[in-house]
């Protein structure tokens, strides 16, 4: 089965009609318009093919597939590939909606997609590791809102860890990262890359985590409670830090999750859990911060609380003025090694539908602000 393009779709409903070119565009078109937007011109052609009763994809055929004859809307589907990264599992609330989600990149030699692991599936994350073997069956194949492909499971799918006599040959999974200035960053970017110049740090914040985990403990009846190991009776903390950068077009308030915190502030981990017993000494930490010059690789999430754009750093490394003079697009290696409370390098991708939050984190003024 190899992934039919809009122009083979039409030659094959011609092939298998009395419609003429003409005629099958003009179907279409109505296809698109009675579906108003809803539909790309491929998925278009699919429905019509549909109900003229022409099969484009042979079911019988969806079967062991190579990635790159993956496409939307198939069931059932079997494919074999390597695991390049896995990014930890994220608790969610949202409209009512309780559960979890994970994601990992899968490949092989044909090219790379997401796979996706909702509520008990997330469960199978960690089972698995980078550079191992995966066989999975029957998943299915979605579009998200990006317009790119994800693998689901359903409570029929199948997933094999490292099978024997099976190899994969696949790259390392890398993502574009468009070079921006702060200015030019829309809420429709995912990822990008930005340099500018330290004008304003606030203090740490501390949050419990779960010391089984990682992940955040939330407070419940006067206790801490891990979604996953129920009650914690000694949370431990991590942290995380808001920042201003500044690029001479606009200013954008920057998150520092734990890891990237560290690296930003060229500080350990136990050196900055210090300042929660004494904050009044990370006022020196702050002033030597600010006037940095950095170069930052980071998730655009727009926060619809105070309607603006914000960033959530993946990567950061101090720079030069005249390194932000280079205009090409940048491409970053995913880390894989993210923080296990509040992953960020994770992919946001599939993970908007689950509108994770990171509540009580405060920035200036006091007031209580949810980083999405």
């Amino acid at each position: 089965m190899m992934k039919l393009s809009y122009d083979e779709a039409v030659a094959k409903i011609k092939e298998n009609s009395r419609l003429s070119e003409t005629e099958i565009a003009s179907n279409i078109n109505a296809k698109l318009e009675q579906f108003a937007g809803l539909v790309s011109r491929e998925g278009a052609a699919h429905i019509l093919a549909n109900e003229l009763g022409i099969k484009l994809i042979d079911a019988q055929a969806v079967g062991k597939l190579k990635v790159s004859n993956i496409i939307a809307g198939m069931q059932n589907v079997e494919v074999l590939t390597k695991v390049l990264a896995v990014f930890p599992v994220r608790q969610f609330n949202s409209n009512g909606r309780q559960g979890q989600v994970g994601s990992s990149i899968l490949g092989d030699e044909t090219g790379t997609i997401r796979a996706v692991f909702w509520n008990e599936q997330a469960n199978k994350l960690g089972f698995i590791n980078k550079g191992d073997v995966l066989k999975l069956k029957g998943v299915y194949v979605k579009e998200n809102r990006n317009n790119t492909l994800e693998l689901h499971f359903n409570e029929r799918s199948m997933m094999v860890v490292n099978p024997p006599g099976e190899t994969v040959e696949a790259g390392e999974f890398r993502r574009e990262s468009p070079r921006k200035r702060i200015s030019e960053i829309a809420d429709t970017d995912a990822f990008v890359e930005v340099f500018g110049t330290v004008i304003d740090v606030f203090d740490l914040r501390f949050f419990e985590v779960c010391g089984k985990c990682g992940r955040r403990a939330k407070p419940e009846n006067g206790a801490f409670l891990c979604q996953q190991h129920g009650p914690v009776a000694n949370p431990g903390y991590s942290y995380v830090l808001n920042v201003f950068l500044d690029d001479g077009t606009a200013a954008v308030r920057t998150v520092f999750f734990r890891n990237t915190a560290e690296k930003f502030l060229k500080k350990t981990g136990e050196e900055l859990l210090a300042f929660r017993e004494a904050p009044e000494s990370f006022e020196q930490v702050k002033n030597d911060s600010l006037g940095s010059f950095l170069k930052i690789n980071a998730r655009v999430n727009k926060n619809e609380m105070f309607n603006r754009i914000e960033l959530i750093a993946n990567d950061v490394s101090e720079a030069k003025p005249e390194d932000a003079q280079v205009t090409e697009a940048a491409t970053t290696a995913v880390a894989a090694t993210a923080d296990p409370a509040f992953s960020e390098n994770a992919e946001a991708e599939s993970i908007q539908e689950s509108n994770i939050e990171t509540s009580n984190i405060m920035d200036d003024g006091g007031s209580n602000e949810t980083v999405k």
